[in-house]
């Protein structure tokens, strides 16, 4: 097993109106994640499922498709 650190910043600066100033704002996500070496291992998941019948595949696009954070760590 290893540990990992992970840390995600998030920073947006909205449109600006005329002479105000646009509103920022920041976030900050830090976890740490134990994980067999060598081997994929999903830490984060965004969207929904294409399909939810096993074996069923389709080529229509989703705007809410379902996306994965993976990490694997390799030794030398």
């Amino acid at each position: 097993m290893v540990t990992v650190e992970v840390e995600v910043q998030t920073h947006t600066v909205d449109a600006r109106n005329g002479s105000e100033l646009p509103n920022q704002s920041n976030s900050e996500v830090i976890t740490t994640v134990s994980a067999p070496l060598g081997q994929w291992v999903t830490i984060a998941s965004t969207g929904t499922a294409q399909n939810q019948q096993p074996g069923v595949y389709s080529s229509s696009a989703l705007s809410d498709a379902k996306r994965l954070l993976q990490i694997r760590v390799l030794a030398p």
